[in-house]
């Protein structure tokens, strides 16, 4: 067996290994200095107008909020907890239903005073929880809580999804299915993005109906209501900032940096951290910030955080500067620690004096509930089992309200026109390309009779290619003999025709041996040029991973690149079609080809064959380019299915293909409907001969198992 691809670097040419990163990074450091710029024209009549489009760019890109009954949610209380400090605060646990059948665990702290306090009294605190199992009862939420509630303020903590008593896939006998935290938010997540919506919305919902709950509670005081986490907590915190009114006032913790900053550290961020337009509508952490103002902010930070402290600096000096044209600068202020990614005691201290100063309480005793004087997260449960899933079978996660959502509208809603279909699409894309005047495509010998060719797709971005031999040339006959004739449901045409490949694992799986090699040595495609391309992100333009992972990993460097696209309102999908139609361009008129080739022009007929992720590619380019005459395609992903399944990410890197909304405006039956008789399904198993990894590493079999590091 042979190699037919590249050998490092583009056969030593050029380093590619961060050639898409750089692109994505330089994109949107572009994007953001163009923000920036027009904020800093910004005068203090612009503000209001300013904020309103924060907020409904955070809205957006969330993708709306779903519709909630009016008043508070329905709400089973449980009965109180002892505590080590119950003569400062009592807990009490009980069960919210923030959406119909979403049963949400909850623990209420009350300050003793509280039980006696004046109706309408008394403020209150809304606690959203970073990633770890334990959710509400992990030991130093427990201890802040304390201390909150220590100082006059009541608090409602809840369980995020996938944290706590909230495992979203669980088998019958209460083994996890999918890990937990980041590992459950991503999972669940992708689901959101197929259908056109970030999970954030479940956040969201999650935290504005526990508002609701707390301004209805005859103690508490409406106009005095806030909020606080760190981590992921501290990105929730932060979108509420954004869309709700009703917060008089904000700590959010341990997340606060900038785009530009979290960029170049490399690290991922699970889906529900990802604003799905972000970047594009002009969102950063400072208009995050900037969007509460004139109300009180204190940013909590840590000093040693993986979120870079030097975009915290930066966020709150940028946002201060909203804040001074509304005569208010002293209203935001930075909280810092030397201490790595936690909400440290000595943020606790400093979230307890910012809220007893902004709501005119007494300045409260020092009160820290250490680590080993926590409860016992299980006396904290709101349920039997220690799990929802378990003792409700019938609640719901993300991943039931997606698949519930997305039946109702398909149902409800008229299918798209063909023609709006192809223009989604095609808007899709062909949108925020840069296309260079030249390609500068480059030719090279590479073994056994086959060639290397690579061009700017984008001016600053590379696409990779090999001709395969021609079965007419000794290379290509020799190998006549061995390969299997098989029919691609292509015709032969007169003229030459250009047929591009579009591997599951790209050029790196190209092997002499490899079905399409042989089919092609067999003479099976039609006369002309047949190329394997590697578009960005794929084979030999594989993105160097940061912690070896493979390319079809959820955690790995295509999916944070994948997210930063999202923020820029793309996606790798739309990108890698683009590079086809590209490749069809620039190959129909390279010299190179048209020597070799007689007669290859702009007029040929172009053929595309996909497997797998390249199945799905292939499929939005010939949806894009009428001059596509065929394409064949193994494995296409149904989007139905991964709307409609619990379990339905297969571990073959699917997510790739996704593009956000085309599961509502270019599902895998629209697209089937649209291409008709262009498109030819065919039942070789090429995707699985060709699952190998980034650069000859396995793929990954398991997408769903617990993955260690990242900070998301």
């Amino acid at each position: 067996m042979v190699g037919l691809g590249f050998t490092a670097n583009l056969d030593g040419y050029i380093d590619v290994d961060t050639d898409l990163q750089r692109h994505v990074y330089g994109r949107t450091e572009r994007r953001i200095a163009r923000w920036q710029a027009e904020r800093d024209q910004l005068a203090a009549d612009g503000v209001a107008d300013y904020q309103e489009q924060v907020r409904a760019a955070v809205l957006a890109g969330v993708g709306d909020l779903p519709e909630t009954p009016a008043g508070p949610p329905p709400v089973e209380w449980l009965g109180e907890v002892g505590h080590p400090r119950q003569a400062r605060a009592r807990i009490d646990r009980l069960m919210l239903e923030t959406l119909p059948g979403t049963r949400v665990p909850a623990t209420l702290y009350r300050p003793a005073a509280a039980l006696t306090a004046p109706s309408g009294s008394v403020p209150a605190v809304l606690f959203v929880c970073g990633h770890g199992p334990l959710g509400k009862a992990y030991p130093r939420y427990q201890s802040v809580c304390t201390q909150l509630a220590a100082a006059g303020l009541v608090v409602l903590v809840l369980d995020p999804v996938g944290q706590g008593e909230r495992f979203g896939y669980l088998d019958a006998d209460g083994n996890a299915l999918v890990a937990d935290g980041t590992v459950e938010h991503t999972y669940s997540g992708l689901q959101s993005w197929w259908a056109g919506w970030s999970p954030a919305r479940y956040f969201v919902t999650d935290a504005r109906r526990g508002l609701d709950l707390l301004e209805s509670l005859p103690v508490v005081d409406p106009a005095r209501l806030a909020i606080t986490g760190n981590s992921g907590g501290g990105t929730l915190c932060s979108l509420m900032m954004a869309l709700e009114p009703r917060l008089a006032a904000a700590a959010p913790g341990t997340y606060i940096t900038s785009r530009g900053h979290y960029l170049w550290s490399g690290q991922r961020q699970d889906a529900e951290q990802i604003l799905l337009g972000g970047t594009a509508a002009g969102v950063d952490h400072d208009d995050l910030l900037a969007s509460m103002a004139p109300r009180p902010v204190q940013v909590l930070a840590v000093d040693y955080d993986f979120f870079p402290i030097e975009g915290t600096i930066a966020s709150v000096d940028r946002a201060r500067r909203m804040y001074g044209l509304l005569g208010a600068e002293q209203e935001l202020r930075l909280a810092r620690a030397r201490s790595t990614h936690e909400y440290a005691p000595a943020l606790a201290r400093a979230a307890v004096d910012f809220f007893t100063e902004v709501f005119d309480l007494p300045p409260a005793e020092p009160v820290q509930l250490d680590d080993d004087q926590a409860l016992d997260p299980r006396l904290l449960w709101c349920t039997t089992s220690g799990q929802t899933a378990l003792d409700h079978p019938d609640t719901r996660f993300p991943h039931d309200l997606v698949r519930a959502e997305y039946l109702d509208r398909i149902s409800a809603t008229a299918q798209p026109a063909a023609n709006d279909i192809r223009r989604w699409v095609a808007e899709r894309v062909r949108a925020q390309r840069e296309v260079p005047a030249c390609p500068r495509a480059r030719w090279l010998p590479g073994p056994a009779g086959a060639e290397h060719a690579f061009w700017r797709s984008e001016v600053d971005l590379w696409a990779a290619g090999v001709l395969l031999p021609d079965p007419s040339t000794g290379a290509g006959a020799q190998a006549r003999a061995a390969g299997p004739r098989h029919d691609p449901g292509q015709a032969p045409a007169t003229a030459p025709a250009l047929t591009l490949l579009l591997l599951h694992g790209g050029t790196d799986a190209l092997t002499d041996d490899h079905p399409e090699v042989l089919a092609r040595a067999a003479g099976a495609y039609a006369e002309g040029p047949v190329v394997v391309l590697d578009v960005r992100g794929t084979g030999a333009l594989t993105p160097r991973d940061r912690d070896g992972r493979a390319w079809t990993d959820q955690s790995g460097t295509g999916y944070k690149l994948l997210c930063d696209l999202l923020w820029l309102d793309d996606s790798l999908a739309a990108g890698r079609a683009f590079d086809v139609i590209r490749a069809i361009d620039v190959l129909t008129s390279d010299p190179h080809l048209q020597e070799r080739y007689p007669g290859l022009g702009p007029e040929s007929e172009i053929h595309l064959v996909g497997a797998g992720v390249g199945a799905q590619v292939a499929t939005l380019a010939a949806v894009s380019d009428p001059r596509i005459a065929t394409v064949g395609v193994t494995d296409l992903v149904d989007t139905d299915r991964v709307l409609t399944e619990r379990l339905h990410d297969r571990g073959t890197g699917a997510w790739q293909g996704l593009i956000p909304g085309m599961a509502l405006w270019a599902s895998t039956r629209m697209l089937r409907e649209v291409l008709g008789t262009r498109l030819r399904e065919r039942a070789t198993p090429t995707a699985e001969a060709a699952s190998t990894g980034t650069h000859g590493r396995p793929a990954a079999p398991d997408p769903i198992r617990e993955r260690p590091g990242g900070p998301t």
